[in-house]
């Protein structure tokens, strides 16, 4: 079976399955960051008591429980079955079901690269958080908001003018040697009519649904530092400018808490061990509420707010 290899998460993914998501790599490991990661596919499930920890909605009817087990984690999701972490988190195993749909395969390859690899990470001392991020010269920042409130939109802007994109959707956080973040996914997904605002054109779509994905963003190859993380506030649209306030840290916590990319899925100890870790990020790096208008038209203006935060030129 062919093994492919690609840069993600701050490390090196081999994997069974092709994941056109993410960049692929000759090389087969890093000086710093997650230990390398390997997926790969077996026929039958494994044996053995599992304990189940919690449950998330995917979307839809579409559910993940999370368990564990003497090996690592379970990751069971109602359409494309198990997903074992074990080995430290550096060995993720899918069981496949007989004669795998295309269909499927793309669900595998979209829960692989988002809940499955943040447990992995998780296991190795990495939380990763619902987030988009860049970096100007260097700075890290992230931007936290539920899904659909525009922390892509604001991403592909900031990259528009000339920061580098660092990751989409799943964002991991290291806290060796100081708080920084690793490149995920190196692409943005738009509604079209963000795309339509950030870029002069986009692509139409053939059902008008679907978000275009844009991955010819400069990206970052390795950890950032990570100077500061912005929860997303809209605003009404007849405010104009663009502001931050900072948030205590208490407050903070619980919202990167909050914004956990495994959110429900972790109990307990576990719980408590994400609780921990992302008090240490508050501890170490600022966090405010953004406040922008909800008007599109206002993205260039908030582009070069966070542009002049940051001591960065556009």
């Amino acid at each position: 079976m062919a093994i492919f290899s690609y840069r993600a998460f701050g490390t090196v993914l081999s994997s069974e399955l092709a994941l056109p998501d993410l960049r692929e790599t000759a090389e087969t490991g890093v000086e710093r960051g997650p230990k390398p990661l390997r997926f790969s596919i077996r026929a039958e499930e494994p044996g053995g008591p599992i304990q189940t920890m919690g449950r998330d909605v995917v979307h839809a009817d579409i559910t993940v429980v999370s368990a564990r087990h003497d090996r690592g984690f379970s990751l069971i999701y109602s359409d494309t079955g198990r997903f074992d972490i074990v080995d430290g988190g550096t060995t993720i195993e899918w069981t496949m079901p007989p004669g795998p749909s295309e269909p499927l395969l793309e669900a595998v390859r979209a829960d692989l690269i988002g809940r499955v690899c943040a447990m992995a990470l998780h296991a190795q001392g990495i939380e990763c958080l619902h987030a988009s991020a860049v970096s100007f010269g260097g700075a890290g920042v992230a931007i936290v908001a539920p899904k659909g409130w525009g922390k892509s939109t604001l991403a592909a802007a900031l990259c528009a003018e000339g920061a580098l994109l660092v990751s989409d959707d799943t964002l991991p956080i290291s806290l060796e040697g100081g708080v920084s973040i690793l490149p995920g996914v190196p692409h943005v997904r738009l509604r079209h009519d963000s795309a339509a605002h950030v870029f002069e054109a986009a692509a139409p779509d053939s059902d008008g649904e679907r978000k275009i994905v844009f991955n010819d963003f400069p990206d970052e190859s390795g950890a950032v530092a990570l100077e500061a993380i912005y929860l997303l506030s809209p605003v009404t649209a007849d405010t104009a400018t663009v502001t931050r306030e900072r948030v205590p840290e208490i407050i903070a916590t619980l919202a990167l808490v909050e914004h956990s990319k495994l959110g429900a899925l972790l109990t307990g100890d576990e719980a408590a061990t994400v609780f921990s870790r992302l008090a240490d990020v508050v501890r170490q790096v600022p966090v405010y509420h953004l406040m922008i208008p909800r008007d599109l038209k206002t993205l260039p203006e908030a582009a070069r707010t966070l542009f002049a935060w940051h001591n960065a030129s556009d």
